[in-house]
């Protein structure tokens, strides 16, 4: 294990490197950065232009001006009646009854004289009864009616008139304005019958009478306080944004499983988080210092008293409730413009939850989401990565790195002993070699039981019953169809899924128990391209020199090394965004073999390459080998047989065949190929000497010609191929030293004899196994081995 200085260094050179990452995005995604900084200063200015919007309303609304003096206000004419759609009768502006005959249509004749009320407007009932009843039935047509008392004192004679308005209080618009029926028709009634009335019983038709409305006198008011009122949630909706954008930054990596790629290649988790908690502590500071610049410039959730306890130290743990509350409480103190605001002392001065609370709330909360953070990144990882179980915290293995129980994996080895007895020679081999292997350091030697799967319906084991080793100085070249489980293979040996059984020893490193020893040496070309597409292919070989340990100052020569190896020096300064899919592939593979790694696990390099890309890439692998392991999978049967010094077969998760193309050619290729070069005219009679001398052999029919006349283009060349199976390999020598005699008289200039392909040597393996697998379905359903998810 590395020691305390050196686990120290390690993650300081990361967190920089890995700053400098965030720096270079946050510098070549400049209008979302730009964008980020001024957002708070957005909603600054668009609180201020709603401040200032009212105020400036406020200024012409004399109601809220300063009075001292207010002006009076007179009454309204009397109003008259206006049908409208809900009306049912006759339009009456003005309805009466009395219990006398005298004084009422007296007053009722003064107020229409006044307010030239027509008397097709007026009309008189007999009784107050008659009047509702009218009204009941003839709704919405009439706007008023008086009801008059006149009483008289028998002692002294005195008349003492008393009387009720009746109005239409259904409320009413104009132009889009509420109308008040209060304003509008009582009181505009109520003083046209008083004046009348002290006209009449005063007998002076002249009688100065007035009455107005008179508001109180107040100082200046405030209609509404934007920045009290919506302050808070302006200042958190500022200060979210930023949290939404640097949130979607750390998801997107881990979409494009960037994290994984540069965990594979070493990257410390408390790197990873410092680098992003250092980064955005700046870029909120940023914010925060222009949120505070543009307050000065342009100058309570769930914390009631009523609150239950409970619900508040809840809420608590969420930053943001917090912030609003706090916005709040320092808003709260600054309202009105007397207030100097609160200051540092006075942060205890609200009883219920003050402003100290929320402090050392927000302090507890960063120490709990940073334990958050670290506790669920190993219990929940993504799709790829090896998850801790809940209790990981309290085993020594997390923090002492114990190496696994070396006889233990022996044992588990050991179980195979007979399935592995009934399998393929080289199989049974390789699994030899697997269980008798001491796992020297110059070895890197893996046995898997068990492997990676999903549990779905039925069960299914991606990778099972997996054996064999890899020397140093060599390359094992793995080749499968589509779900042979090749993938799965590399994936457990870089550490991005677990074995659910069995394990794996790369140079005496368990990837159980020993991945982070085993990444300092490993170098990884993902199957897919993990790429930022804004970086350089420079800047991404300068990140990954960096996390793999590469001392500062030999950075640079590293970096043009490996870009000299996959010819992209004149594009290194290109963003990888606008490479070519070869291109990215070569940098991949550029990364793979950044920091002389020990151990080199490339899925399908040099996939979308071009043939001279290709075998450029060939060259470097070529070269590569010495000092290391290097294990590739590929689809592309040439490059296997090119580069592999052994070449391992894998069809359902398991080992078909291993060995030397040669010895694979030799075990199951169908024979050997023939290629005679000769003149077109002489097909017919070379088709008829191989028939009689190999009976049954094969001829390819695209050259073969039945017909003894020759062609027109007689005089060309022409080829002609066959097979010579193995059942016929005992007569190749004597037909050979027979096709020499006859050379020239049947015209062949040249004899080319060549092995099956090794695309040949695939396909009959696949053929094998379906076989095998048909036969052997039923046995394979009931392993009784478990089946965990990864």
């Amino acid at each position: 294990m590395e020691s305390f200085k050196e686990g120290v260094a390690t993650r300081v050179q990361q967190t920089r490197l890995l700053l400098r990452k965030n720096a270079i995005l946050a510098k070549r995604n400049l209008r979302s950065t730009v964008v980020q900084a001024i957002v708070p200063l957005v909603f600054v200015v668009l609180l201020f232009v709603l401040q200032f919007a009212l105020q400036a309303n406020a200024r012409l609304d004399k109601l809220l001006k300063v009075e001292r003096s207010p002006d009076r206000i007179p009454f309204q004419s009397y109003p008259r009646c206006i049908l409208g759609d809900a009306s049912t009768g006759p339009c009456l502006s003005l309805v009466y009854t009395s219990n006398e005959a005298v004084i009422a249509p007296a007053v009722v004749a003064r107020i229409q004289s006044r307010f030239s009320i027509p008397s097709s407007e007026v009309r008189s009932f007999a009784s107050p009864d008659a009047m509702d009843d009218y009204l009941n039935v003839n709704r919405n047509s009439t706007q008023g009616g008086y009801i008059f008392n006149v009483t008289t004192d028998a002692g002294t004679g005195l008349r003492t008139v008393g009387y009720a308005i009746q109005y239409n209080y259904t409320e009413t618009t104009s132009f889009g304005f509420p109308i008040d029926p209060t304003e509008y028709t009582l009181l505009p009634m109520q003083a046209a019958v008083e004046r009348a009335l002290m006209e009449e019983l005063s007998g002076n038709p002249g009688l100065e009478y007035r009455v107005d409305l008179l508001p109180f006198a107040h100082p200046e008011l405030i209609s509404y306080d934007v920045v009290g009122e919506l302050g808070p949630a302006f200042f958190f909706a500022a200060l979210m944004f930023n949290f939404v954008i640097q949130l979607g930054r750390v998801v997107a990596e881990k979409e494009a499983k960037l994290r994984e790629g540069m965990n594979i290649m070493g990257l410390k988790s408390s790197s990873y988080w410092l680098s992003w908690l250092l980064f955005n502590a700046a870029s909120n500071l940023i914010s925060v210092l222009v949120l505070v610049i543009a307050g000065a410039g342009f100058q309570q959730l769930v914390y009631a008293p009523s609150t239950a306890r409970l619900y508040k130290v809840l809420f608590s743990f969420l930053p943001f409730v917090l912030l609003s509350k706090g916005i709040a409480d320092i808003s709260a103190q600054s309202d009105d413009a007397d207030d100097n605001g609160m200051s540092w002392s006075e942060r205890s001065s609200n009883a219920d939850f003050a402003l100290v609370s929320v402090y050392e709330w927000l302090i507890a909360d960063f120490f709990f989401f940073c334990f958050l953070t670290w506790y669920l990144d190993n219990v929940l990882p993504s799709v790829y990565g090896v998850s801790r179980p809940f209790y990981f915290p309290f085993t020594r293995s997390y923090w002492r790195g114990l190496p696994v129980d070396a006889g233990a994996a022996t044992a588990a080895v050991r179980e195979r002993d007979d399935y592995y007895a009934r399998r393929d020679p080289t199989v049974r081999a390789e699994y030899e070699m697997a269980r008798n292997k001491t796992f020297p350091s110059s070895t890197a030697t893996y046995s898997k039981r068990g492997g990676c799967c999903w549990v779905r319906k039925r069960e299914f084991k991606a990778v099972d019953g997996l054996s064999f080793h890899v020397e140093e100085n060599s390359l094992v070249a793995l080749l499968g169809h589509n779900g042979a489980g090749k993938s799965t293979t590399v994936h457990m040996l870089q550490g991005l899924f677990a074995p659910t059984g069995g394990d794996a020893r790369i140079f005496g490193h368990s990837i159980v128990t020993g991945m982070a020893q085993i990444r300092a040496v490993m170098g990884v070309c993902p199957q897919h391209d993990i790429l930022w597409g804004e970086l350089t292919g420079r800047e991404h070989l300068e990140l990954y020199a960096g996390l793999k340990g590469v001392p500062h100052e030999d950075i640079a020569d590293e970096v043009e090394a490996r870009l000299a190896d996959v010819d992209l020096v004149a594009a290194g300064d290109l963003p990888s965004g606008a490479y070519s899919g070869g291109m990215r592939r070569r940098l991949s593979t550029a990364i793979a073999f950044v920091a002389d790694p020990r151990i080199v696990l490339l899925d399908e390099p040099t996939t979308g390459m071009d043939p001279v890309s290709r075998r450029q890439v060939w060259n470097l692998i070529q070269a590569k080998k010495a000092g290391r392991v290097i294990i590739l999978t590929t689809h592309a049967m040439d490059e296997a047989d090119v580069l592999g010094d052994r070449i391992a077969i894998m069809s359902g998760g398991q080992l078909s065949t291993a060995g030397t193309s040669l010895r694979l050619k030799n075990q199951f290729g169908t024979g050997y190929r023939v290629t005679l070069v000769t003149r077109a005219g002489k097909l017919g009679d070379i088709a008829e000497f191989v028939r009689d001398r190999l009976p049954g052999v094969e001829l390819d029919e695209s050259d073969a010609s039945e017909s003894d006349e020759p062609p027109a283009s007689a005089r060309d060349d022409a080829q002609l191929s066959f097979k010579i199976p193995r059942s016929q390999l005992s007569h190749m020598s004597r037909f050979l030293k027979a096709l020499e005699k006859r050379k020239k008289s049947l015209g062949i200039h040249d004899i080319q004899l060549a092995m099956e392909s090794l695309e040949a040597v695939f396909l009959e393996v696949a053929r094998i196994d379906e076989e095998g697998n048909d036969a052997g379905m039923a046995d394979s359903s009931s392993s009784g081995e478990s089946v965990e998810s990864a």
